[in-house]
């Protein structure tokens, strides 16, 4: 028995530097960006953290690029790690729990079917880059 818990822990650990190596080099397509951004210009400020409360709306653009849209008004890009798989979905929601009280880089974020409730994947978040209007696109 603790033969197959050493292999089950080796096993777990080589998982997890595999799923570490490609959220690292997982690459966005540029068109993805220009998608999310469309409207938009990248300005370059990023912030940590969003306080949840004053989340409007998340919107997966694409699986890897998302806007986020603040109370007031205020829109971030947010470039998930790894993509996540349906995000983009009409058929499903995004679920995450914020157990600091703030939505923060490297929080994971679940992709859950709309239909039968089943998880259909996860992402980890990066920062948070302020995006301002175009001149004369609002």
């Amino acid at each position: 028995m603790s033969v197959r818990m050493i292999i089950s822990t080796a096993s777990i650990a080589t998982l997890m530097a595999g799923v570490s190596a490609c959220a690292s080099t997982a690459t966005v397509d540029e068109g993805e960006i220009a998608q999310a951004t469309e409207g938009y210009v990248r300005t370059g400020e990023t912030r940590t953290c969003l306080n949840p409360r004053l989340i409007d709306t998340i919107d997966p653009v694409t699986d890897s690029a998302w806007r986020i849209e603040m109370n007031d008004g205020t829109m971030y890009l947010n470039i998930v790690g790894g993509g996540c798989n349906n995000a983009s979905s009409d058929f499903t929601y995004l679920q995450y729990e914020t157990p600091t009280g703030q939505l923060c880089r490297g929080e994971i974020v679940q992709v859950v079917d709309s239909n039968g409730g089943m998880f259909a994947g996860s992402c980890g978040l990066s920062e948070f880059e302020r995006l301002e209007p175009v001149a004369g696109a609002e």
